[in-house]
């Protein structure tokens, strides 16, 4: 499981070095363009599983914010009433 692929790095690595299955999760549309291009070029469809989303502990929306740096690079934030609570 790859959470926050990316570009799909390591999910290339298990997938086409090791030949293991794996699942990626990329929530940027623009960054998970480039995952599901890898995984396609590298024939590893039938091992590798990438998913548009993000994974959290509840169930929401998130905004991402593109960094001012490679276009594959976010942040994601969400907007919260009250302080923000850290822990």
């Amino acid at each position: 499981m790859d959470v926050g692929a990316n570009v799909g790095a390591y999910t290339v690595l298990a997938s086409g070095v090791a030949g293991a299955k794996s699942i990626s999760f990329e929530p940027s549309p623009s960054t998970f363009w480039y995952l599901a291009r890898n995984v396609k070029l590298n024939d590893l469809e039938k091992l590798s599983e990438p998913f548009n989303l993000a994974l959290g502990k509840e169930e929401g929306q998130m905004h991402l914010t593109k960094g001012w740096a490679p276009k594959t690079m976010s942040r994601a934030w969400r907007r919260r009433a009250g302080p923000l609570r850290w822990g």
